[in-house]
């Protein structure tokens, strides 16, 4: 019997580098996979399984997309005498392929940092191109991942080279019935991969998500797919009046106003705040921004490694906060919100590269008759975070790299340890009241430790069982944390022995939290709803000012600067959305507000001692006692009260962020 399909070589080969594109990205799964492969998750076999069966079709629908122009030609060739393009097809996959290897390599490193899979968010990154390409060849092995790339390209152009050469007309089908049934599988084979479901909605991103284990989830993703999937995301609004006015009563209410300041109409939020009498009389103030502190990684927070004993020691002697967050995971959003008072709400980059964001203001401005300084030890073109600080603070002083004396240890700079010494040196000179801001950036890969770094060892650990049992990924993340204790704990020795100390008041807390891990001292519902990536320590040490304390009060970042105004006694406008912590008459309507800038779309939540609220103002809007065993169980539906006010505190908030961003300009 005749077969009733003929296919030609072409057809045959277009087969096999779709199936050589499948194999490659496969093994990149499979790679991903034992890679960063959690202990304990292989016990979730069936999760697995459909992980990796939702990521074969996204990897199909990648792959289709891939080879969409072969296609085109596929199908011009059952119906004409046309000829190979051998070289174009050969060089336009070898170029695809090396770019797809590249974006899995940034993804890879992404997934390593933030536990995310590379998206337009997280991607700011290679607009530092220098700081990315350096830190880069710090902290990976660039030399053999260059030599796998050169190998990976010339034995795939080896494969092509194979399957191309069969790429001959010989057998051209002439049978009409024969061309239309080809064709047909053609369109089938495409629109079923691209589709990706029997179903009325195609696969989604949204599909990978299926499991409350994040690993699992992320498995699922292709990181190529994901990131043009964010690019939807990426734009940025301005004007957010007509959402914020039906909240603005509402969220006055658990703001410090006073009668006569409300005003719907203006949306105003500027509250004027009076002297009030104080024992401290123009005290130094001195903040130090750690990087990555993470709560849990504190001995503090029983962890057991006890990476921090001087902070953890100072803590005992000082004001500690051990209920303090940060409203965003990253650095630079973090230093904005330091500033300005503001939630960094942006998403696809940070607000302290939007050129509009240079006019805000800061209640550091409001410290009158003090010098306003900014040490670190790399440079202050990172992230445009000079434009946050040069534009916004009033004749502040940047003492950056190449101010130094101390030479460069790696990418970000002069060390921790270089970094405290030079800003002692630097602050003991001074005459004048001071504010400062010291921001270090060790406790990072490459995690460098410099050969002259005092008294300093290094530890070994027993085992990475423990090491993953405290939340470290790895010995030297864990000696690094110890190496940025280290140089917290000389500077305030050396500190000691100068006449400011005395008048000066310390405040050391972590930039950002970072993913929990393994950590077992982080509670199931902390873990479960990322909580930890905000948590971080935070420290006021003043013992000549300021008696030992623990304040059990949640706080947020936003506070800090109406908190340390108000602690001092001096009259300051508040214009933002912080609160004076020491204010006993907002108890009742305490609670904090994160946002998950990295999560698609981005999600925002508020929560208290007991409850915990989330949105994204589309299909999201939950609610939880986080605290409790059933932490996981969404009981939105039987405490609608609750629901309501917290949703409409949540979007009070962020939708008065939102606008204030453009609307907080300076107080002449």
């Amino acid at each position: 019997m005749k077969a009733i399909l003929i296919l030609n070589n072409r057809f045959k080969n277009f087969l096999s580098i779709l199936f050589l594109q499948l194999v490659i990205l496969t093994l990149f799964r499979i790679a991903f996979f034992t890679y960063f492969k959690e202990s304990g998750v292989t016990k979730e076999m069936s999760a697995l399984i459909k992980a990796f069966y939702i990521g074969f079709k996204f990897d199909l629908r990648l792959s289709l997309i891939i080879l969409f122009p072969l296609f085109i030609l596929l199908l011009v060739s059952l119906f004409t005498k046309f000829k190979s393009f051998f070289k174009f097809e050969k060089w336009y996959l070898l170029i695809l392929q090396f770019l797809i290897l590249i974006l899995y390599y940034f993804d890879f490193g992404t997934f390593a940092y933030l536990k995310q899979r590379l998206n337009t968010s997280v991607s700011k990154l290679l607009n530092e191109r220098s700081i990315a390409l350096e830190m880069l060849w710090q902290s990976y092995p660039v030399i053999r991942i260059t030599l796998f790339t050169i190998f990976f390209l010339c034995l795939y152009q080896f494969i092509l080279k194979k399957i191309l050469s069969n790429d001959t007309f010989e057998f051209q089908i002439k049978a009409v019935l024969n061309k239309i049934l080809v064709t047909l599988l053609l369109v089938l084979l495409f629109a079923g991969g691209i589709y990706g479901k029997i179903s009325y909605y195609p696969l989604r991103w949204v599909d990978a998500f299926f499991s409350t284990n994040n690993y699992i989830s992320q498995l699922s993703l292709n990181p190529v797919l994901y990131y043009f999937d964010t690019k939807q995301f990426g734009k940025e609004y301005i004007n957010y009046q007509a959402e914020l006015k039906p909240l603005y009563a509402d969220l006055v209410k658990v703001l410090d106003f006073k009668v006569g300041e409300v005003d719907k109409e203006k949306l105003n939020f500027v509250r004027k705040k009076e002297a009030i009498d104080s024992k401290l009389k123009q005290p130094n103030i001195v903040i130090i921004v750690l990087e990555s502190f993470a709560a849990y990684k504190s001995s503090l927070f029983k962890n057991e490694l006890k990476a921090s004993p001087y902070f953890d020691k100072l803590a005992n002697d000082g004001l500690f906060f051990p209920n303090y967050y940060v409203p965003c995971q990253a650095t630079a959003r973090s230093m904005f919100a330091l500033v300005t008072g503001l939630p960094d709400l942006t998403v696809s980059n940070t607000s302290t590269r939007n050129p509009f964001l240079v006019d805000q203001h800061s209640i550091i401005n409001e410290f009158v008759g003090y010098d306003k300084l900014y040490f670190l030890g790399g440079s202050a073109n990172w992230g445009n975070i000079r434009g946050i600080f040069s534009h916004n603070i009033d004749n502040i002083e940047i003492i950056e790299e190449g101010s130094f004396k101390s030479p460069r240890t790696d990418v970000w700079g002069i060390s921790d340890y270089h970094l405290m010494i030079e800003a002692n040196d630097y602050l003991k000179q001074k005459t004048k009241p001071f504010f400062a801001i010291i921001q270090t950036a060790g406790f990072h890969r490459p995690y460098t430790i410099p050969s002259d770094s005092g008294t300093f060892k290094v530890e070994k650990v027993d085992s990475q069982a423990t090491l993953d049992k405290n939340g470290f990924i790895s010995e030297e993340e864990y000696n690094s944390l110890r190496f940025q204790d280290y140089s917290l704990g000389n500077f305030i020795e050396l500190a000691k022995r100068e006449k400011y100390f005395e008048n000066t008041i310390f405040i050391m807390y972590g930039d950002h939290g970072l993913p929990a891990n393994q950590a077992a001292n982080v509670s199931a519902g902390a873990r479960f709803h990322n909580l930890e990536n905000f948590h971080v320590p935070f420290l006021i040490y003043a013992p000549k000012l300021i008696p030992p304390q623990v304040n059990n009060k949640p706080m947020s970042q936003m506070d800090l600067l109406p908190s340390i105004a108000s602690l001092i006694g001096m009259p300051y406008n508040n214009t933002t959305l912080g609160r004076n912590i020491f204010d006993e008459t907002i108890d009742k309507n305490r609670f904090l507000f994160v946002y998950y800038w990295y999560t698609l779309p981005p999600e925002f939540a508020v929560f208290n001692s007991e409850f915990y609220y989330k949105d994204n103002l589309k299909n999201i809007s939950e609610l939880y006692r986080y605290t409790d065993a059933s932490f996981d169980k969404n009981i939105k539906e039987s405490e609608p009260v609750t629901t309501q006010n917290l949703q409409n505190l949540a979007r009070g908030y962020f939708f008065a962020a939102k606008h204030l961003m453009m609307n907080n300009k300076k107080i002449k």
